[in-house]
């Protein structure tokens, strides 16, 4: 989560400096020419930087923020099952499928993710949330239980993975908004 912050910080400041880079340039052209053609060439110029955009932000994409929350859900019941089901009841056997289930929505995610670009952000937190999947897997599978604390720990982990996924899609979706406030301009 803290280097998502840091991203948007490094993202308006590189905004503020192509606004001040804009104001750069227009005093330099203004000061190459005479007052009276200023004008033309200050309107020409601008017209030229103003459709130079950098995007840092990939697009917003509606279905990708649900899968986020309907992936979020579906390891929110596993565990909840989990928690709920007696000690005897608790082995691995009795979960497989539903582990193999979702390590493939978890797996659609990060393809959802790597096929935008400018997503290394949301690629990295779906990717450690997988890692984490076939980690805890793994050790049910070996252990042949899980305790009850141990996955309410694990529950609290994943929710904080899911937050941090769908805060970085809304904050794609805040972007797309304030864009298509600016006219498209960015």
């Amino acid at each position: 989560m803290g280097s998502y912050h840091f991203g948007i910080v490094i993202i308006c400041f590189v905004k503020l400096y192509i606004e001040y880079l804009r104001e750069m340039v227009m005093k330099y052209i203004c000061s190459l020419v005479n007052n009276k053609s200023c004008i033309v060439v200050a309107l020409f110029a601008v017209i030229l930087i103003q459709g130079c955009a950098i995007q840092l932000v990939p697009d917003y994409k509606a279905n990708v923020a649900q899968e986020i929350i309907n992936v979020s859900k579906k390891v929110d019941i596993f565990y909840g099952k989990l928690i709920e089901t007696s000690d005897s009841e608790r082995n691995y056997a009795n979960f497989k499928d539903k582990y193999i289930r979702i390590e493939a929505d978890l797996r659609a995610l990060i393809v959802q993710n790597k096929a935008r670009p400018l997503n290394d952000e949301s690629i990295s937190i779906a990717e450690t949330t997988l890692n984490k999947w076939l980690k805890y897997k793994k050790k049910h599978k070996e252990n042949d239980s899980y305790k009850v604390t141990l996955a309410k720990n694990h529950r609290k982990r994943f929710t904080r993975l899911f937050t941090a996924m769908s805060i970085a899609e809304e904050a794609k979706k805040m972007r797309a908004e304030q864009t298509k406030e600016n006219g498209g301009d960015e």
